[in-house]
């Protein structure tokens, strides 16, 4: 409503065209439709963004005809590269649609998002290239001075798999060490590293395979292009390299979702909205002719599929149905998505996802084709595992086995297993630990502590010496270090706590198991002769003793751990066990504030000992006797 009301004003109170800045495509088919009532002979409405065919945007960047007047709706592909001529008025909402890459998924969404300091400015240059003119900012002046100055560059947010691929290509196996005016994100080229490897473009030493090579030469991106250069004749190449173009080119501005519904209106089998975009066939053509294989660069319409080419291409986005509602699917890698319950594919067993959007924990599909999983089976044998999977039963009455055909994160088939004793049943139950977490297995809070201490070693001692104990990696290498004390069992729930204990301490070897009293004591004596126990509630900080400050009479130096390095954090209690100081200090809290402790202390618990000298006092776990 902002935009139609600017624009309102513009033609109203100024002369010349209005060039409107928007996010996207969806914006501006919204702000379209309202300024319909504006459209006459003298002034018409004219759409602009990339994904639109050369035709169309022709009509929006020619000048207009005499006497008339042009509003452009655009996209940021009217920031910089286009020159609109006529344009007078340019109204910007301060917004941008960015690609921005997620390393962990493997996913480029698009994020509407504030446009930088110099965009806004040069966004505004664009209403004086030819004449003076006037800038309409949508927001108030004093936000310009929150915005970025600049755009992040590219490097910063997208998907570096060309990028690695060409770093490769020209003998740079690092491509963090090119002298780059932005270092690539660290992140992002580990996954770029893993899809080149996954997709067989590069070996394990990071050398470019002949694949890799040919994938250099096929103008898609790396994904879809290593599905090009899988093809076996020219014909299949085509359809690939097709399937390719649909997945960049239409289906970013199309409202259809089924890829191989895209397909077939290219192709011609159904009358539909892309008769415009048979250049793309020629396109798909030239992909394969220029490929050394054998055949011709044809496509069979009644063939043409777009599920086994996205398979190369995608295998971690292989998405199984999540239970029988329709429009719920988990794919390969771990991550949800969504479709409308009453769109076609919703209700497919198997899809292969092409394009994803939105930031929640199940975004939505933009982009898929169906696929059955006799194909999945078939094209992804060699990345499919078989994995024996002991589960507790529902109602608690005892352990279920299962065999598991999986691909990735998905169970693409299930069968019972037998449970018996023996090295499969052993490998299973570690698997299992492995998968579910080390909350399954029977810790005591005597475990946790000794897990505690141990991890405290690794991060503050040397992590050399000392195993890593997080959650995370133990039960990562769960199956190596039970493996000695789950022979024999049928459940996990047999583990002795000895055994458990066992198998912890057996990670840092037996010749270093007393190293760890010794270095991070579970307790220390207090003058009183007690021991108290120790926390070690967080491994980045020293362990803490809270005791009641009647028993730390007489101590004159500050309690210390890992050979005397590590001071104690000491947390003084009052009689009635409330905090009363926390310190690294004790000697200089004696000298210190204690007075002021004292005063206050005295008064409230006149039944304890509160000397002037508590370093030469006597320690005590008792109130005085009563007279």
């Amino acid at each position: 409503p902002a935009v139609v009301r600017a624009v309102h004003r513009a033609l109203k109170d100024y002369d010349g065209s209005v060039l409107v800045f928007l996010p996207g495509r969806a914006e501006i088919e919204r702000v379209a439709a309202q300024l319909h009532s504006v459209q006459s002979e003298a002034v018409f409405v004219a759409p602009l963004f990339g994904a639109m065919d050369m035709r169309d945007q022709a009509k929006a960047v020619a000048p207009p005809a005499p006497g008339q007047r042009k509003i452009v709706l655009a996209t940021s592909i009217a920031q910089t590269s286009i020159t609109i001529d006529g344009v007078r008025v340019v109204i910007d909402t301060g917004l941008s649609r960015e690609p921005v890459f997620e390393p962990a998924h493997a996913i480029t969404r698009l994020e509407t998002v504030r446009v930088s300091q110099a965009t806004a400015d040069q966004r505004a240059g664009r209403a004086g290239r030819t004449e003076p003119g006037i800038a309409i900012r949508l927001w108030h002046e004093g936000q310009t001075r929150s915005l970025r100055p600049h755009d992040v560059p590219e490097i910063l947010r997208t998907d570096l798999s060309r990028f690695y691929l060409d770093a490769l290509a020209w003998g740079a196996r690092n491509p963090s060490d090119l002298p780059l005016l932005d270092a690539p994100p660290p992140g992002a080229l580990a996954e770029a590293r893993k899809r080149l490897q996954t997709l067989g473009l590069c070996d394990e030493k990071l050398g470019l395979t002949t694949q890799g090579a040919s994938v250099r030469a096929i103008a898609l991106p790396v994904a879809l292009a290593a599905s090009v250069s899988c093809a076996q004749t020219r014909e299949d190449a085509t359809l690939r390299a097709l399937v390719g173009l649909c997945v960049t080119d239409i289906a970013p501005r199309s409202r259809e979702i089924d890829l191989d519904a895209i397909l077939r209106d290219l192709l011609g089998a159904r009358s539909g909205h892309h008769r415009n975009d048979g250049h793309l066939i020629a396109q798909a053509k030239r992909i394969a002719t220029n490929l050394d294989l054998p055949g011709k660069a044809q496509i069979k319409v009644l063939a043409a599929s777009a599920g086994p080419a996205l398979l190369d291409a995608y295998p971690d986005r292989v998405a199984k149905r999540r239970g029988a509602e329709p429009g719920t699917f988990l794919m390969a890698n771990g991550r949800a998505a969504q479709l409308a319950e009453d769109h076609p594919l919703a209700s497919e067993a198997f899809l292969v996802v092409a394009d994803l959007t939105g930031r929640a924990a199940a975004p939505r599909i933009t982009a898929a084709a169906a696929i059955t999983e006799a194909q999945i089976r078939e094209r992804l044998g060699h990345i499919i595992t078989e994995v024996s999977a002991i589960n507790e039963k529902p109602d608690g009455g005892g352990l279920e086995g299962f065999e598991e055909t999986r691909l990735g994160a998905l169970i693409l088939s299930r069968r019972p297993l037998t449970i018996n004793p023996g090295p499969a049943l052993t490998a299973a139950l570690g698997d299992n630990v492995r998968r579910k977490g080390i909350g399954v297995l029977p810790f005591t809070d005597e475990h946790r502590r000794l897990i505690s201490r141990m991890q405290w070693l690794h991060v503050n001692a040397d992590a050399e010496t000392w195993p890593d104990m997080s959650d995370e990696t133990l039960a990562a290498e769960a199956e190596a270090w039970l493996a000695p004390y789950l022979v024999g069992k049928t459940t996990l729930k047999a583990l002795t706590g000895q055994e458990l204990t066992s198998a912890l301490l057996m990670r840092v070897g037996a010749s270093r198991t007393h190293e760890i009293d010794r270095l991070a004591p579970s307790s220390i004596p207090l003058p009183t002769g007690r021991n108290a126990r120790l926390s070690y509630d967080a491994s980045d900080q020293p362990p803490k003793l809270s005791v009641r400050v009647q028993e730390l009479f007489g101590l004159k130096t500050h309690p210390a751990i890992n050979n005397g390095k590590t001071p104690i954090v000491v947390e003084v209690l009052s009689p009635a066990q409330r905090p009363i100081q926390t310190t690294l200090d004790l000697a200089g809290f004696w000298s210190g504030s204690w007075a002021d402790v004292r005063r206050d202390m005295r008064g409230r618990y006149p039944r304890h000992e509160w000397p002037q000298d508590p370093a030469n006092a006597t320690p005590t776990a008792r109130a005085k006797t009563r007279k």
